[in-house]
């Protein structure tokens, strides 16, 4: 197939359509041209990378995080319904809700920004939403 998989977006080149880089590497070394046998060298180098994360995939895994903290935030409240029992009261409830509200509003953000393919912005919402997340659970619900 060739083509675009989204419309704009080119389809990165496949490997299968040029040589390995191994064999010519090998028929680098054996022509005697230095200059040559080391640039393709760094190519094979830079082909052989275990962790090659993208914009996108780093927005993924924004968006993985916030879905987790929500789910933390509730799973939060549950939690303290159930120590406290009888005596858990709206007015403890509601801190917990207010962090829940922060949590889904960005993960909302960060899910909008990613369909829109501003992937950077996702991550960054991301990245905004844990300290303030922190300010809150510190100023608000305490220690």
């Amino acid at each position: 197939m060739h083509g675009a998989v989204f419309p704009g977006t080119a389809e990165p080149p496949h490997p299968a359509n040029e040589p390995p880089l191994l064999d010519a590497v090998t028929a680098e070394l054996a022509s005697s041209s230095l200059v040559s046998a080391s640039i393709t060298v760094l190519k094979l180098l830079s082909q052989a990378t275990i962790l090659r994360v993208t914009k996108e995939r780093w927005a993924q895994i924004g968006i993985t995080t916030e879905f987790l903290i929500v789910v933390r935030t509730l799973g939060e409240f549950f939690r303290r319904r159930h120590v406290h029992g009888t005596n858990f009261s709206t007015a403890v409830a509601a801190l917990y809700v207010g962090g829940a509200l922060i949590a889904t509003c960005s993960c909302w953000a960060g899910v909008t920004f990613y369909f829109f393919r501003r992937y950077t912005l996702s991550v960054w919402t991301t990245l905004a939403t844990v300290p303030v997340l922190l300010v809150y659970k510190f100023a608000v619900i305490g220690w």
